[in-house]
């Protein structure tokens, strides 16, 4: 089958696609083997196989609410550490097996893997329960629970953004149920103003090799 990275307008990649991947057209990604599943890759360990700016739209339908919002174990990660100084086990294979170990919020690095994959302007396409819905509820496995809030953290044009500074997006579409379910359409912008005091940030550092620079979304 062509692949579609040869595609002029990018990668159209479905997260967590499970067996129900949105059309031949799109690449699947899932930590279970099932049919339709292009790669076998766990969402909670980053890097994810796709090249960085290649995607042209990502969707991730009831996905999220998997996602842990909490930092990993420092713990564990001091444990790494332990056994790299002692040569036990090699970074290189800890990246290997556990993929790049932090200790920032796992479902702020999911967001931020989704816009390492995006191309300039692309779109996130999200689809959750709403946080205190049956829907959410219900599920032994739903650990992240959203809200219409949840996703100004993201986006620079709101103050709840500057708490924790992760790559930023532009919020599309926002809409939502309290009984029901939340669909959100995000943008991935790597130029901005801050508009609510209406001064341009420049030069400001939001992840390594990604610089972001002056103008206006």
């Amino acid at each position: 089958m062509k692949s579609v990275a040869e595609s002029k307008n990018g990668i159209l990649l479905d997260l967590g696609c499970g067996a129900n991947k949105q059309g031949e057209n799109w690449v699947g990604l899932d930590r279970r083997k099932l049919q339709g599943v292009d790669h076998v890759h766990d969402l909670e360990v980053f890097p994810y196989p796709i090249e960085s700016d290649s995607c042209l739209t990502i969707v991730a339908s009831h996905v999220a609410e998997h996602i842990r919002p909490t930092s990993i174990d420092a713990r564990i990660i001091g444990l790494f550490n332990l056994l790299v100084q002692k040569g036990i086990i090699t970074a290189e294979e800890i990246f290997r097996f556990c993929g790049e170990v932090n200790d920032e919020p796992v479902f702020i690095r999911f967001m931020n893997e989704c816009w390492r994959m995006l191309k300039d302007g692309g779109r996130f396409a999200i689809g959750v329960p709403y946080g205190r819905s049956d829907g959410m509820l219900q599920d032994p496995t739903h650990i992240n629970f959203i809200n219409e809030a949840t996703w100004q953290y993201f986006s620079p044009e709101h103050g709840l953004f500057y708490i924790y500074r992760p790559l930023p997006w532009k919020i599309i579409q926002n809409t939502w149920m309290q009984t029901g379910n939340m669909e959100v359409l995000l943008e991935k912008v790597t130029t901005f103003k801050d508009l609510m005091t209406n001064t341009t940030i420049e030069g400001v550092t939001f992840k390594k090799h990604y610089q972001l620079q002056e103008g206006t979304v």
